[in-house]
């Protein structure tokens, strides 16, 4: 398994001390819902995290939860 590149550790830094607000649902995309996670920073700002299947948004995705055991 190859390590994440740079690009992608400064894009996914970018929730990193935010709170999970919500969940909205964009319906207007794709055939089927795509979950989107509404996430606050200590700034104010409010960003819209949409699990995707690349980073092109060529279609919904699936986002795996569970403990992490810590």
């Amino acid at each position: 398994m190859r390590a994440p590149t740079g690009i992608e550790q400064r894009h996914y830094q970018q929730i990193v001390g935010g709170h999970v607000t919500g969940i909205a649902w964009d319906d207007e995309s794709f055939n089927t819902p795509v979950p989107v996670i509404l996430v606050k920073l200590p700034s104010s700002r409010t960003l819209q995290c949409a699990v995707m299947c690349d980073p092109e948004g060529n279609g919904p995705g699936f986002l795996g939860i569970e403990e992490s055991g810590q």
